[in-house]
């Protein structure tokens, strides 16, 4: 009598943890996960080239970001040289800056629901699996995004390099995520982000 109830509680605890698993996607066991670009790969994936000048590819972020719920700040620094006649040469051929997300109606509805009730099922098992993996999607979006612009002396083409960041300050290296935001700078400058390859990184 005693064996079969604890067979029966043995047999009913793994139901219970079988069941939250399926239920919610808990990461409970392991899977592979997406292997991490290597610098070089992260840097071709973080930077395009843009046929226009860099003036113009500065507001396309600031119209882009802002569009997107972004806050942006982008400085162009003029660089002073000497040309060849002895005259002061200034040049608008480098840009730095960073776009912070703005805390939205949506934002604040996905923290209220971090700290949302527990749900009396299996003990909390429930509860618990859907508050961790609300908290990890919410500190996965991207919420800042750091530039480094410079024209290239060759070319006069204008080369953006960003770095996105997710709430917990890690760096993003997902592809997707650099080509959605190519995509919108490509269009708001009715032009298509160039793909640099490994041998014009500097």
């Amino acid at each position: 009598m005693l064996f079969d109830a604890k067979n029966r509680l043995h047999r009913l605890c793994q139901f219970t943890v079988v069941t939250g698993i399926v239920i919610l996607g808990v990461p409970q066991v392991a899977f592979a996960q997406d292997a991490q670009p290597t610098p070089l790969e992260l840097r071709v994936m973080q930077t395009r080239k843009f046929s226009k000048p860099i003036a113009d590819v500065v507001e396309a972020i600031k119209t882009g970001g802002e569009d997107a719920g972004f806050q942006c700040h982008l400085n162009i620094m003029p660089s002073v040289t000497t040309g060849p006649d002895g005259n002061t040469v200034v040049k608008q051929d480098k840009a730095q800056g960073q776009c912070f997300k703005t805390p939205s109606a949506n934002s604040r509805n996905q923290e209220a629901a971090i700290g949302a009730a527990i749900i009396p099922i299996f003990g909390g098992l429930i509860s618990a699996g859907m508050q961790a993996k609300a908290t990890a999607d919410y500190l996965d979006q991207m919420h800042t995004i750091k530039y480094d612009i410079r024209t290239d002396g060759k070319t006069g083409a204008t080369v953006l390099r960003m770095r996105a960041y997710n709430l917990r300050q890690e760096q993003i290296t997902k592809r997707e995520i650099y080509a959605a935001q190519f995509k919108i700078y490509g269009e708001a400058l009715f032009i298509q982000a160039i793909e640099i390859n490994p041998a014009e990184q500097d």
